[in-house]
Formats: C-alpha cells, structure tokens, sequence
C-alpha cells in the first residue's frame, strides 16, 4: 500500500499506511518536518499549521499527519491484486524449478503443445519444457497432444520464469528406454 501511494503521489514522502482491522479502511499518515518556510509541502509542513495539529510542536521537529487521497481505497486494492498475484507467480516459477531440478537426467513423459521453428513446447507436471531444434531427432515430427518420453538436460532461472530444457537427441535417453523395457539393463546384467 505503501508503495501504492509513492508511486501515485510522490515517491519521496515519509509515509505509513495503517489499517483498521474492524473496517479493513486503510489511512495513509505522512511524517513532516515543522518549518518557518516550507519549500516543499510534501516533506514540510508550516510552523502555524503544525501548531494546529500539536500545540507546542517547534521548528526542526517532525509532526505525522494524515494524507489519505480520496480515492485511495480503490488504488490500494488494485495495486495489493498486483502484489499478491506476483508473489504467487514468483512463488509457482520457485516450486518448477524446485521440482525439476531435481529431475535432471531423468526420462518424463510430456505432451506436446506448440511446434515453432526454434523448437518445440511441452508441458509436463504444470510446467513448461522447452526442446530446441538441435535437442530434436532430426527425422520425427512432432504434433499438438502428441505423447512423447523426453530426457531433461537442464533447468535454469530465465527473466521470462524457469526454462526446462529437454531432449529426444541425447544418449541418455536411449539408455533409459533400455532400462524400462529391459530389466536386465536396469540390473546391470
């Protein structure tokens, strides 16, 4: 809420938001300091108005007073939505990649979603994979809803969220075919 306000009116002001918890209204107070001249009315405040407020208030000192805008319970829900709906983004983009990192080197079934020239887009587990072109067996083609074993290579952080990365092309996954259709491998015999 707070940076709500700054962002609205003025980034910078010593502001605090207060909430009452019976009502859910919330007030924005503002600390300024007392002057004989006020050069800047969002950080100043005159020494005959502040005594207003605070009868025996002095010059150089700091009065809180409150500067809650008129429409400012309709910008402070917008902008919390905005808080709340970013933080659960961040924190589903932390659990792909916390979820995955540790299946690095492992076969998953995914379906394929999207076909684009840089490569194909999959999604596994409600999260998104991505198979470049050079990952690809240069022979298969690949379709929407088409069923596919994939071998994830690598998993990194990216400023668009979590990048999964994975392979039809890679020796591992040959490997782990093996493994699944014949025990003896996966034994080591």
């Amino acid at each position: 809420l707070i940076s709500a306000y700054k962002r609205r009116f003025g980034a910078s002001q010593n502001v605090t938001v207060r909430i009452d918890l019976s009502t859910g209204e919330a007030r924005v107070y503002s600390e300024k300091r007392v002057m004989d001249e006020v050069e800047d009315p969002r950080e100043e405040i005159d020494l005959h108005e502040a005594r207003k407020l605070v009868p025996k208030i002095e010059v150089g000192e700091t009065v809180t007073i409150e500067s809650t805008p008129r429409d400012f319970g309709r910008i402070a829900a917008q902008t919390a939505r905005q808080v709340f709906m970013q933080q659960i983004r961040e924190a589903e983009r932390s659990k792909v990649i916390g979820e995955f990192s540790g299946r690095v080197g492992e076969m998953i079934a995914a379906v394929v979603r999207r076909v684009a020239p840089q490569g194909t887009y999959l999604s596994a587990d409600r999260a998104e994979l991505f198979m470049p072109t050079r990952e690809q067996i240069p022979t298969e083609r690949y379709r929407p809803n088409q069923h596919l074993q994939v071998y994830v290579t690598e998993v990194r952080e990216d400023k668009r969220g979590p990048q999964i990365i994975a392979s039809r092309a890679h020796p591992k996954l040959v490997e782990r075919l093996f493994e699944m259709e014949v025990p003896e491998v996966l034994r080591g015999a």
